[in-house]
């Protein structure tokens, strides 16, 4: 949740420098440059969005594969929290059934431990 805030005011604070300089350039600016400056801008904001994006679902991964499912399971919500398009869609539900996978597996080994612990106690009595 950090790293959100970290990002969300590192981007709060860019956009503000950024329209902060463009209105003082302003007078000097044709319309057509000043809208060309801010599309530019806002290309920027997005794609440090869709490299939050990324962050969050590697991090996703990165979580499962070490079986703490509580903190995939956070990345996914701030990853969801950043969903713009029908990709990043998609490149949640892949990770979301990475994240799934690993659980199965994590489940299935557990299962495995505790029935050879009672196997094993069954055979020590």
């Amino acid at each position: 949740m950090l790293q959100k805030h970290v990002y969300s005011q590192w981007i709060a604070a860019l956009a503000a420098l950024l329209m902060a300089g463009s209105a003082l350039a302003a007078p000097q600016k044709s319309l057509a440059a000043e809208a060309k400056a801010m599309r530019e801008k806002m290309d920027m904001m997005e794609k440090m969005e869709k490299m939050e994006l990324s962050d969050h679902l590697d991090a996703a991964s990165a979580c499962a594969s070490a079986n703490n499912f509580s903190c995939a399971q956070d990345r996914l919500n701030r990853a969801n929290a950043l969903v713009s398009d029908t990709a990043d869609k998609n490149k949640i539900a892949s990770t979301q059934n990475h994240v799934a996978g690993q659980r199965s597996r994590y489940d299935n080994e557990q299962q495995q431990i505790a029935a050879e612990q009672q196997r094993q106690s069954n055979l020590a009595a």
